[in-house]
Order: C-alpha cells, then sequence, then structure tokens
C-alpha cells in the first residue's frame, strides 16, 4: 500500500473514532438537555396552571374543572389532568365523556404521590391510558393539610423523541459535512506530505541503482526538507568518490593490462579474487581463477603455502615457480600482504616470467662449457705435438711433417670457431649496420650451390633445385645470405649418406620468399629438434667434430636470418632426413609486381 493512502488511513483512523465519541456526547447532551428544558416548561406551566385553579376553581363542579381542562391543554398544547386527592381524575385534556369517567384511579401514581407529598412530582413513564411514554409534572393543589387534589402537565416521549431525533440528523449532517472536509484535509496533508516522501524514495532508490547525479527537487520547510538536502549532499559526494574510485579502478586496470608480469591478488581466506591478462595468458585463457584457492589453479604447494604465511603475518615471500602447462615457465614470483590498519586484508603476488632468462643463462653455461671444450681439445692438440717436436721428434722430416699438418688442422679449427663467434657476436649485438639491397634469390642459390658442389660430388651427392618463382627479388645482404645458404647446404651435405639427395624449392608466401633445403640424412631426434639453432649443439658431437664442424653454424644461420626479418625452423624424421626452412621478406618492387 502506498505511503499517501496508509497516512490518509490513519488520519481518518484518528478522526472516526473522534467524530463518532463527538456525536454520542452531543446526543447524550442534548437528549438530557431538551428533557431538562422541557421538564422546566412543563413545571411552569404546572405553577401557573396551580394558581389559576387556586384561585378561580377551588369550588367548580368536575363537568366544569374538565371544561377548563381541556381549553388550558389547547392553549398549552399539551395534556392536562387535573386529580382528586383521592386519585380520581377529574379532568382531562386528552378524554372525554365515557373515557374520562371510566379513567382507573391515579393514586399510585409515582408523580401524584410525589407532589402530594413534596408539593412537586414528575417521572417519565408508559401510560397506560394513552398507551404511549410520557413525561409527567405534577403539582399539588393547596396546602399540605388541606390539599384538594393535583394539577398534572405532561407531553408525550414521542413529542420529545421527534425533536432529538430532528437534533440528531442535525448533528449527523454537520459531523458528516465534518468527516468530508476532514477526508479531503486528510488527503491533501497526506499527498502533500507523501509527494516530497515519493519524490526522496525515488531519488533514494536511483542512488541504490547507481544513479547517484539524481537529485531532489521538493524542499519543504521541515523535517523532510532538511532529509531532502541532506540526500542530496550525500548524492554528491558519493557521485564525487565514485568517480574518483572509476577512475582509480580504471587506472589499475590499465595498468595491470598493461603489466607485462603476472598478477594475483588473494583474500584473507587464501581465495583468488583477481587476476590479470598477462597472468591468464601465462597460465590459459580458458581457466576459470575467481574463487579458487592458489593450490587449485597452480597445483604448487610451496606457493600455497607461501601466501598462507604471508596471511598470517609475514612481510613478504620469494620463490621460483615452474609451470608445465599450457607450455613450460619458469616465475620469480614475490609475494606481499594487503594491509588496511594492523589487519591484513589478502596478499598479493607478481609473477615475473624468467623463462627466457633462464634458458639464456642455460644457454651461457653451455656455451661457457662448450667454448672451453671447443678451445680445449684443439689446443691440448697443438700442446701435444709441439712438445713432441721439441723433444726431439723434429729432427725426424717425415714425422715432423706429419705432426706439423696436425698442428695446423687444429689451428685453423681455432681460427674458424673464434671466425664463428666473432660473426655471431657482430650479428647480434648490431655492431655495425648490416648492409641490405634489392638482390635476386635465384642467384645466390646458384652460387651457394656451386661452392659445396666439389663435396657434394665426391660424397655421390646430388643436388637438385626444384622449379624456381619467376619473381625472387629479396632486400638483403648478399655476402651474409650467401653464408647462411651455404651453412645450409654444408650441413646437409655432410649429414647425408652417399647417393643421397639435398634438394632446394621455393615457395611464394606473398610478402614472403620460403626457402626449404631437404635432406635425405639421418634426421634429428624429436627431442634435439628445438635446440639444435643453439650455439655448439650437436647431436651427435663426435661426427661433428670429424666432419670438421665448429657446432656455430646453424646459430650463425639463425642470426642471419632473423637480422633479415624473417623466420627460421626445422622439420625432421629420424632415419628419414631433415627440412630446413627459412623466409625473407621480398623486395618492394617484387611486392608490387604481385
Amino acid at each position: 500500500m502506498k505511503f499517501q493512502w496508509k497516512l490518509l488511513i490513519s488520519y481518518l483512523a484518528i478522526f472516526l473514532p473522534i467524530f463518532l465519541l463527538a456525536e454520542l456526547y452531543l446526543s447524550h447532551t442534548l437528549k438530557s438537555h431538551l428533557i431538562g428544558q422541557i421538564e422546566g416548561n412543563l413545571l411552569r406551566q404546572a405553577a401557573l396552571l396551580k394558581t389559576i385553579i387556586e384561585h378561580k376553581y377551588t369550588q367548580a363542579p368536575s363537568y366544569e374543572i374538565d371544561s377548563v381542562v381541556d381549553e388550558m391543554g389547547e392553549s398549552l398544547e399539551c395534556r392536562i389532568t387535573m386529580i382528586s386527592k383521592s386519585g380520581k381524575v377529574l379532568g382531562d385534556s386528552e378524554l372525554d365523556g365515557p373515557d374520562l369517567w371510566n379513567v382507573e384511579n391515579h393514586s399510585d401514581r409515582p408523580e401524584f404521590v410525589n407532589a402530594l407529598n413534596k408539593d412537586y412530582g414528575e417521572s417519565t413513564r408508559y401510560s397506560k391510558t394513552l398507551k404511549t411514554y410520557m413525561i409527567y409534572v405534577a403539582r399539588r393543589l393547596g396546602p399540605m393539610d388541606n390539599s384538594f387534589g393535583v394539577i398534572r402537565v405532561s407531553l408525550p416521549l414521542s413529542d420529545v423523541n421527534a425533536i432529538i431525533h430532528e437534533a440528531r440528523r442535525n448533528i449527523y449532517i454537520t459531523l458528516s459535512m465534518g468527516m468530508v472536509a476532514a477526508f479531503l484535509l486528510s488527503f491533501f496533508v497526506s499527498r502533500s506530505l507523501s509527494k516530497p516522501i515519493k519524490e526522496i524514495t525515488s531519488v533514494a532508490q536511483a542512488m541504490s541503482q547507481g544513479e547517484f547525479e539524481k537529485r531532489i527537487r521538493l524542499y519543504p520547510h521541515n523535517e523532510l526538507g532538511m532529509l531532502a538536502r541532506t540526500l542530496n549532499d550525500m548524492a554528491a559526494q558519493l557521485e564525487t568518490k565514485i568517480a574518483e574510485i572509476t577512475e582509480e579502478r580504471d587506472k589499475l586496470s590499465i595498468i595491470l593490462k598493461g603489466m607485462a608480469e603476472g598478477v594475483m591478488v588473494v583474500n584473507k581466506d587464501n581465495s583468488i579474487i583477481l587476476v590479470n591478462e598477462a597472468l591468464k595468458d601465462f597460465l590459459g585463457k580458458h581457466m576459470v581463477f575467481e574463487g579458487k584457492t592458489p593450490l587449485e589453479v597452480l597445483r604448487n604447494r610451496e606457493f600455497h603455502q607461501g601466501l598462507e604465511h604471508v596471511l598470517q603475518g609475514t612481510p613478504s615471500f620469494k620463490m621460483e615457480l615452474f609451470t608445465s602447462a599450457p607450455r613450460e615457465r619458469v616465475f620469480e614470483v614475490n609475494v606481499v600482504g594487503i594491509r588496511s590498519g594492523k589487519m591484513i586484508q589478502g596478499a598479493i603476488a607478481v609473477f615475473h616470467d624468467i623463462t627466457k632468462l633462464k634458458r639464456l643463462e642455460r644457454i651461457r653455461r653451455d656455451f661457457v662449457a662448450n667454448v672451453s671444450h671447443e678451445l680445449r681439445t684443439p689446443l691440448t692438440s697443438i700442446k701435444g705435438y709441439a712438445e713432441t717436436l721439441l723433444d726431439g721428434v723434429i729432427n725426424n722430416g717425415y714425422q715432423a711433417d706429419q705432426f706439423v699438418q696436425v698442428i695446423l688442422k687444429h689451428a685453423n679449427r681455432l681460427s674458424n670457431i673464434i671466425d664463428d663467434l666473432l660473426m655471431l657476436s657482430r650479428i647480434e649485438t648490431c655492431e655495425e649496420r648490416i648492409p641490405q639491397k634489392e638482390i635476386d634469390l635465384k642467384e645466390v642459390i646458384h652460387t651457394s650451390i656451386q661452392l659445396v658442389q666439389k663435396q657434394a660430388t665426391e660424397k655421390g651427392i646430388q643436388l637438385k633445385v626444384g622449379p624456381l618463382l619467376e619473381n625472387t627479388m629479396v632486400f638483403a645482404d648478399r655476402d651474409l645470405l650467401g653464408q647462411a645458404m651455404v651453412n645450409l647446404l654444408d650441413n646437409a651435405v655432410k649429414y647425408t649418406p652417399s647417393q643421397g639427395t639435398v634438394t632446394i624449392t621455393l615457395k611464394d608466401l606473398g610478402k614472403e620468399v620460403q626457402v626449404n633445403i631437404r635432406d635425405t640424412g639421418m634426421g634429428i631426434p624429436r627431442e634435439d629438434i628445438d635446440r639444435v639453432f643453439e650455439r655448439f649443439y650437436c647431436v651427435d658431437k663426435d661426427r661433428s667434430r670429424e666432419l670438421g664442424g665448429t657446432g656455430l653454424g646453424l646459430s650463425i644461420v639463425k642470426h642471419i636470418i632473423l637480422a633479415h626479418g624473417g623466420r627460421i625452423w626445422v622439420e625432421s624424421e629420424l632415419g628419414k632426413g631433415s627440412t630446413f626452412s627459412f623466409t625473407l621478406p621480398k623486395s618492394l618492387s617484387s611486392v608490387t609486381k604481385l
């Protein structure tokens, strides 16, 4: 039910009993007042009649008395009865003839008894003679010791009731009009009171739904007005605060989205409440994080326990975390508590992806170990053969010549390793800008084939070139690209057995050209495919050293291709051969011709 109607009903609930009580009181008071007024009039009339009869009709016969009573009753418009001392009715303005003669004795009437004994008597009772309720007032005629009767004046109570009924009808009309006026007044008062309350309620509901720009337009000059102004002030402050909070939240959201590090926030119950996009990318977009515990998401007890310790008061926690899905990663995780005063409300964990750093660290460690090993082997040989020569073999011409050849071979190997290392360093660190210009890739391929043709012929390996593209102009450094092609062809020839085949094909990729070098060699084990481009990494180190490889050729190829903005990869099946592929961006003229 609406507030206005509740207020209206409450007003009516107050006014209606008041009006009913007023009606009852007025009706009772009016009835008492009318009866008292009528009794007073009757008493005065009785006193007047007493005086007249005592002076004129003391010795009058009964027929004369009845006639006088009839005249008086008609004049006074009331019933007049004259009763003898014995109770016999001598005259009655309402009775004539036989009715008067046969009327019963009135000596037992209360007003008659009181009048004889006290000079005055009254009563309201049912009249057996007239068959109706009457109001009686009686006065004694003559002194008490010499009384000759009683004069009685009466009116039917129906007349009194008619007057009272008319008065009550007027009261009802007046009270009804008052009720209507009270209803209308209550309606307008309740409406005037409920209108600002409705406005306040509407604005409060809008505020509860986040519409803080709403304002209350009605300002009554009372407590409701103060409440309206207070709500408007509160809405303005809330709007300002929420705008500030929203701005800070948006800033935080932008920061979290822009962070390369993963961020996880947990509440004081160690349940995840926030994960940024970076961490979702790390751990899998499909995963559901919110509401779960870190143990359910990461399956790492050490990390879960570290968070528990921070939530219990430990200032911070740090660890390295390894994950295997969706792919292997290593994170450095830093955890700190979120405090509000002295209470810990939660914790935030920042995940730094150090996978590449760890990989580079491993590569550096392997590189140092491999460089040390690759340099130590020829140096040990050179030192050993040199010491042997000094011990006297130098005087043996044939042996001395062989030893010098071995020393030269290992010195050349050292030189090759150092040259390759310098080349890698130059490409990786970009100490000098790689000069690039428009060149024809077909010419580079044919030149490279000529450089390895002799080696291939000696092993009985056939070098094939598939159908070449019509337009193979690329933007590159001819010498570096030639070195990459030679390294790949040389590698294919070395690891392909006699009577094998090495095939070169090209593929048009729109804005790129893809070069494929496929051999029918021994192939590469699956576990070694991802590492073949690392420095000094060899699937078969002894065979590589025997074939004169430094272990840096494929790494140099990779960095040359990447320096030209291309991509490189290998596909291999053990026992069936390998296919090394790389892409190069086409020159602008080649792209335009498309």
